[in-house]
């Protein structure tokens, strides 16, 4: 069965999600500890988290988290 996420289709190189460990072809299944379906819930997450971002994604039918920490 398929997952629900948001399917990443590029990194930025050595941007912040790439730091995290973040590739493109991984799920991201949730960020801030809210499921994410599509670009909007990311944006909401990463709208309302401070410094750090803990987003779920799979990769290889393998789940993980990561956390994703803003430049500044």
């Amino acid at each position: 069965p398929e997952r629900p996420g948001l399917l990443v289709r590029a990194v930025a190189p050595g941007g912040p999600a790439a730091r995290a460990g973040v590739a493109a072809g991984d799920l991201l299944t949730g960020a801030g500890g809210r499921p994410v379906r599509g670009l909007a819930d990311l944006h909401e997450a990463i709208a309302a988290a401070g410094d750090e971002l803990v987003i779920e994604r799979v990769r290889r039918e393998r789940a993980a988290r990561a956390v994703v920490r803003r430049d500044g």
